[in-house]
């Protein structure tokens, strides 16, 4: 009996494994990218150095989000809402993936996504005052 429960815990073991490593490459097979050969050299340059740190960490919520980031302020939203949603996929309990997804839908004028992904912030952190005052203005633009 005790040779058959260690069987079964490293057959546990090693399905664990196998699927967290494929967890890890469908994540990092999918960066999402810019064009760059038609903007300033130095944010091209930023960018290309941000992506490929993501590439070089695909397992880091922090990095996939930073680049998320670099996206999202340089005028990306679509690259950036695409690696917010990877950010939050390989770190689920961060408040900031949802919350900037959120921020960046209700720029593009999409209120009930943006409501959805606060609602997925505001489980994380239910304390964060702006982000109820937030989604409850989304929900009077809705009307």
């Amino acid at each position: 009996m005790e040779a058959s429960s260690r069987e079964l815990v490293g057959f546990v073991a090693k399905a664990v494994i196998l699927s967290f490593s494929f967890f890890c490459i469908s994540c990092s097979d999918q960066f999402a990218s810019v064009e760059t050969k038609d903007i300033d050299a130095n944010l091209a340059e930023l960018l290309n150095v941000t992506l490929n740190q993501a590439r070089s960490s695909p397992g880091s919520a922090a990095i996939r989000g930073q680049l998320a980031m670099t996206y999202d302020v340089n005028g990306f939203p679509d690259a950036a809402l695409i690696t917010y949603r990877q950010a939050e996929e390989l770190d689920p309990g961060t408040f900031t993936w949802p919350y900037f997804q959120a921020m960046l839908l209700a720029k593009r004028n999409e209120p009930e996504n943006a409501i959805v992904a606060m609602d997925r912030a505001i489980s994380l952190d239910p304390k964060y005052v702006p982000a109820w005052l937030l989604k409850g203005t989304w929900f009077i633009d809705l009307g």
